[in-house]
């Protein structure tokens, strides 16, 4: 399955202050599969999967990845590419409603 993804997306995504670690996870999961988080661990060479904690909640709180499924006790993960993200300065926090006029 091959995903077609917009300037927009990809000019958003890289104007992120992301890591390295965070591009290496979206290029893995750009690639329209889902992955755990010990398969992408194993694919980057990284020796501890706890290690990827950080950079795969960050992505999803950021809208970028989210859990496809859960099998047993894995959450497997795929990345948004199908919806417009909105910007930071228009997020509203959570627990907050904004009214549009």
């Amino acid at each position: 399955m091959k995903q077609k993804l917009s300037n927009e997306y990809l000019t958003d995504l890289a104007g992120q202050n992301f890591t390295t670690m965070h591009y290496k996870i979206m290029l893995i999961l750009l690639t329209g599969k889902s992955y755990t988080q010990a398969q992408i661990a194993e694919m980057l060479g990284v020796k501890h999967r706890q290690n990827l904690t950080v950079p795969i909640k960050e992505l999803t709180e950021q809208g970028y990845i989210m859990v496809d499924y859960i099998k047993g006790r894995n959450k497997y993960l795929k990345a948004i590419t199908s919806r417009k993200r909105k910007s930071l300065e228009s997020a509203v926090s959570d627990g907050q409603l904004k009214f549009e006029d």
